[in-house]
């Protein structure tokens, strides 16, 4: 059997490797730049994402891993519902994203916050802004950004698998009562909360985040035409481990 650093070392650098090849590969077009950044912004999440939990096991527990997963699974939501009408959906999603951007400064410039910025701060926010696009030409959409549910933008994207996932792992994110009492409170002596132990590691974890990051890979390629490569799963990576 391999040794486990051996594993996390060629899935770091797999992961590192595949997305500078595809992000190389897609030179930048004007034409389509914003879907570019967009698509490429939400990849290199998804990358980031999986050297991070890659790099710490003791996140590979029920508690932490779904955190880590339920990010992963709207990133790969998101990417395959842009992928059905990139240009549209891309702008979209930059629009809405600077619409909240611009929203959170002018409730800030109000003092409409608990706190509040000295005017240099404020001013370097605006000129953040600016620089994307002009204040008075974006518009602020209190909505959500696809003007549709998470659960239907993954029905109509084929991704239906990791809206199961996303709201399955929505409680652990919230904190709801269900994930309270099940893990933490489940009728303890005197009404004092039950601290569980550290929770077991499972590899399983690493299954499921690889198995994201090879959909947000065939998402990315299948947008951008990026040419087959002989480069095989990473979740048939992390499963060789176990078989040799």
């Amino acid at each position: 059997m391999k040794d486990i650093t051996d594993l996390l070392q060629q899935m770091l650098d797999e992961i590192t490797i595949r997305f500078a090849a595809r992000i190389k590969f897609w030179n930048v077009v004007l034409d389509i730049v914003e879907i570019q950044n967009v698509l490429g912004g939400l990849l290199a999440r998804n990358c980031s994402l999986g050297i991070e939990f890659v790099l710490s096991p003791h996140f590979w527990n029920p508690l932490c891993s779904s955190v880590i997963l339920r990010a992963m699974s709207e990133v790969i939501i998101n990417m395959g519902w842009i992928a059905l009408d990139p240009a549209a959906r891309a702008k979209l999603f930059v629009d809405y994203g600077l619409g909240q951007d611009k929203l959170d400064y002018e409730h800030l410039r109000a003092g409409n916050k608990s706190y509040t910025l000295p005017v240099d701060q404020l001013a370097e926010i605006a000129d953040g802004l600016a620089a994307q696009r002009h204040l008075i030409f974006t518009d602020v959409n209190v909505g959500t950004w696809s003007s549709t549910s998470v659960s239907r933008m993954a029905a109509e994207a084929g991704l239906s698998d990791f809206a199961v996932m996303f709201a399955g792992a929505c409680g652990t994110v919230h904190s709801n009562w269900l994930l309270l009492h099940d893990r933490f409170v489940d009728e303890p002596p005197n009404d004092i909360p039950d601290v569980p132990d550290l929770m077991p590691v499972k590899s399983a974890y690493l299954c499921a985040v690889a198995t994201y990051l090879d959909k947000a890979f065939e998402i990315f390629d299948a947008v951008c035409d990026y040419p087959e490569q002989d480069e095989g799963l990473l979740l048939d990576l992390v499963y060789s481990y176990g078989s040799t």
